[in-house]
């Protein structure tokens, strides 16, 4: 466990400028990694192997087993049976089922299974894929047998509270099978997911998403799921850990939420170097934060009332010109009101706590021989830092080298005015 550290409430900006010491157990240590392929990687002979020397993951085993959860994403079937290809070669990233292994001999406990290539085969061989994973010793999140099986998060419970981590893909090469699901939401879904952070919210959980989003390559997330994330965080995310773009992008804090939008590969056949530099995402939580705001009296409140600190303390708009109407209606919220005209009982908020202590990247490369991930050395973490700085920059962000990781901060300070937004870029 690692040292224990909480938030004071600093108003708006909701993250604590000096720690203040919290019980221990009310401390917890989430690393996550992002997009992990066994695709063009020999199954070791004898297959045992993927659990040791040949695990592409086994440099980072010891940190990722010392956390108290650590998730990963899966691209990509486990199955033998023939999956429908792809007229693109490098698209086809089915692996033999035996690679299952590598995740808990690795310290991942949770793998998430709802991307873009969950129906690259029939429900069989989604289910199969679930199936190997659970035999090998982890929780799978994002595919079951219906659809509620699918989008159920999993929550981690403690004697001082609980988190949920809810997973979410907003990408589908191919339509669905009849016969299994997988936690995806189209467009005009969003707001399904929206309530099921409530729910979770509610219950007095930390809140968390792990979803796959935005255009591959691209350094910044699309207009519109920015817009979504922040509209989460409206509905009660905490933080929101995203994956599939392939390459690192920038972070975001929201209202004492942490937005990562994007952790690039972590393990994954591809020489491009942009699509080599990773890392682990780790974020420490106060996971009793959220406790208190869900008492008796604070349970009778109104939904929007509860989260009246959260929309207050958004300072930002996000223009959207090809958003439907319902979503530029969420937005409208933005804007800063009273809390009189949000029907908030003055001070019911004042006590409120980001849960979120810290937020942190061990940087990562993905060296060519092997396609395995290898720690940072100095000089390629001053570059991971140089890049996670820039592209963070829009957001105000503070972006440090501590060590040797990388630490995210929220601003000093709120401007006063919104910043300029481009479609795709600072």
């Amino acid at each position: 466990m690692s040292v224990a550290l909480c938030l004071a409430w600093t108003g708006s900006e909701g993250i604590a400028a000096e720690p203040v010491g919290v019980p221990p157990d009310r401390i917890v240590t989430l690393r996550f990694v992002g997009d992990v392929s066994f695709a063009g990687r020999r199954t070791p002979a004898p297959p045992s192997d993927v659990a040791g020397a040949d695990n592409p993951m086994t440099g980072f085993s010891r940190l990722l087993g010392d956390a108290d959860l650590s998730l990963a994403n899966m691209e990509g079937l486990l199955t033998t049976a023939p999956t429908d290809r792809y007229g693109e070669k490098r698209l086809n990233i089915d692996a033999d089922a035996r690679w299952a292994a590598s995740f808990p001999a690795a310290g991942i406990d949770v793998v998430g299974v709802a991307n873009n290539h969950s129906w690259d085969g029939d429900a069989a061989s989604l289910l199969a894929t679930r199936q190997s994973l659970v035999d090998a010793g982890v929780e799978v999140i994002g595919a079951g047998e219906t659809e509620a099986e699918a989008r159920a998060p999993f929550v981690m419970t403690t004697a001082s509270g609980c988190v949920a981590i809810l997973p979410a893909t907003l990408k589908s090469n191919r339509r669905a099978k009849p016969g299994a699901f997988a936690a995806t939401y189209r467009q005009r879904q969003r707001d399904q997911l929206v309530a099921a952070v409530r729910a979770q919210r509610q219950a007095g959980c930390v809140v968390g998403v792990y979803v796959h989003w935005g255009v591959e390559a691209s350094r910044w997330p699309t207009r519109r799921d920015r817009a979504f994330a922040h509209e989460l965080v409206l509905a009660g995310a905490d933080f929101i850990v995203g994956h599939h773009p392939h390459v690192l992008q920038g972070v975001e804090f929201v209202c004492g939420a942490v937005i990562a939008y994007s952790l690039g590969n972590f393990v994954f056949t591809n020489r491009e170097p942009a699509k080599r530099d990773t890392g682990v995402f780790e974020i420490e939580i106060d996971v009793g934060a959220n406790q208190a705001l869900f008492s008796s009296e604070a349970k009778a409140m109104p939904l929007q009332a509860a989260s009246a600190g959260r929309r207050r303390c958004v300072h930002r708009r996000v223009q959207m010109s090809e958003a439907n109407p319902r979503t530029l209606l969420a937005n409208a919220s933005l804007k800063p009101q009273p809390e009189t005209a949000l029907g908030l009982r003055r001070g019911a908020r004042a006590a409120e706590r980001s849960p979120v202590v810290a937020a942190r990247l061990v940087p990562a490369v993905i060296a060519v021989r092997g396609f395995r991930p290898q720690p940072a050395t100095a000089a390629q973490r001053k570059r991971i830092h140089a890049h996670l700085r820039r592209d963070s920059r829009r957001y105000r962000t503070r972006v440090e080298i501590h060590g040797e990781r990388i630490r995210f901060r929220p601003p000093a300070d709120i401007p006063s005015t919104p910043p300029k937004e481009s479609p795709d870029g600072p």
